[in-house]
């Protein structure tokens, strides 16, 4: 199973708001996951960033929580 959102779908009409949201439950279960482990290491560095995201995570799933923001990459990565 890939845990990709599936962006193109969206981007292109194919896969609902709804779809999509229900399609990334398990990518951010797995990253928050990932996350909390990064912190358990006690790595210095490594579990400080970590910590940081999980503090901020609702910033991180933004893409996802908000209708108003394009689950694509961002302007600047495109005009790449």
């Amino acid at each position: 199973m890939s845990l990709a959102p599936p962006v193109n779908g969206y981007r292109d009409g194919t896969l609902s708001r709804h779809l999509f949201r229900r399609n990334t439950v398990a990518l951010r279960t797995c990253v928050e996951s990932l996350l909390k482990q990064g912190v358990d290491l006690r790595s210095r560095g490594i579990s400080g960033s970590c910590a940081d995201m999980l503090a901020h995570r609702q910033a991180l799933w933004t893409f996802i929580d908000k209708p108003d923001v394009e689950p694509t990459n961002n302007h600047g990565e495109r005009e790449l």
